[in-house]
């Protein structure tokens, strides 16, 4: 994520701390104005781990859950799968390189010369998807660990990419009832559905918590689970779930508190910026992953390992219309 290109200048932070302020004290996140428009619910922190690995810097992207039951990361910089290990009683857990799912791209064609990789899924045949932000595809991983690159029609949607910024488009990707989703962050943040046997695009929507001051939604995670779609947005510390038929924002799950706490908040070039990129939604259980750009924790300035909380739900309320 590259935080100059990001943000719009100056004057779009000035006038987002303006409407935030005038909102009050109703404005606990950064650029959240107004009530509540949908059911809320808060998050808080069941459990944390550092994640540790080989590489110096590991800018996590995107987590699933994998055909055998493994939690699975991706990181921008490279075309491969980690497996997360946990150790018993521990706040660590260890970053192993699958076995299965990786490419080493000085020796084998991958179709460009640079990658970003930003999200990552899986489908009931067991295949694994990742988005690829730079060259704005998605590749696919056979369970035999064969990658290619998924054929896709998004004539339709061209209006929300980015002509300038190459690195500026797919954020997040999610798999549910026989649709491909994508999540496009520049220049124009939108969710497209596209026919996962065809590639075709089905449509183009947006779907936000309502409370907003940001003109643009900033997504950075998807997930589907239980018939439901989840945004991850990241600069409102929110995720929003979403009915895939109507495409109607259902609930808000927020997670402020987390993301600020001071033992695990991480430094940020821009002080408003957030750093969840990877959500992954299971029963009554809430997976946030930090992609932290390299960058420390404010508690700990010798430590950039990136995050992964465990989440439950702390509260509900019904919110004002």
């Amino acid at each position: 994520m590259n935080y100059i290109r990001k943000y719009d200048g100056f004057l779009y932070v000035v006038g987002t701390l303006t409407v935030c302020g005038l909102s009050g004290s109703g404005c606990r996140t950064m650029g959240q104005i107004g009530s509540q428009k949908h059911p809320t619910l808060a998050l808080e922190i069941e459990s944390s781990w550092r994640l540790d690995s080989q590489s110096t810097r590991f800018d996590a992207s995107g987590i699933e859950r994998g055909p055998n039951g493994d939690l699975l990361v991706v990181r921008d910089s490279e075309l491969a799968v980690y497996v997360v290990k946990f150790r018993e009683n521990s706040g660590v857990a260890r970053l192993v390189r699958h076995a299965r799912y990786a490419v080493d791209g000085s020796e084998r064609d991958v179709g460009v010369g640079r990658f970003d990789i930003e999200g990552l899924a899986v489908d009931e045949k067991g295949d694994v998807f990742l988005c690829d932000e730079y060259a704005r595809r998605v590749l696919r991983f056979t369970p035999r660990g064969d990658l290619e690159s998924i054929p896709l029609e998004l004539t339709g949607a061209e209006e929300f990419f980015s002509s300038i910024d190459a690195n500026a488009s797919f954020e997040g990707i999610a798999i549910g009832n026989g649709n491909l989703y994508l999540a496009n962050e520049r220049n124009r943040g939108r969710l497209l559905e596209i026919d996962l046997e065809t590639g075709r695009l089905l449509s183009t929507f947006e779907a936000r918590t309502g409370t907003s001051a940001w003109p643009d939604p900033h997504y950075s995670g998807l997930d589907f689970h239980n018939g439901r779609l989840f945004a991850l947005l990241r600069e409102e510390q929110a995720i929003v779930e979403i009915d895939p038929q109507d495409k109607a924002v259902t609930r808000v799950m927020r997670y402020h508190d987390i993301e600020f706490d001071r033992r695990h908040r991480y430094k940020t070039l821009v002080p408003f910026a957030g750093i969840m990129e990877g959500v992954l939604i299971e029963n009554g259980v809430v997976w946030l992953l930090t992609d932290n750009n390299g960058e420390a924790r404010v508690a700990d300035d010798t430590d950039a390992r990136p995050t992964l909380f465990r989440c439950v739900v702390r509260m509900e309320s019904q919110g004002s219309n």
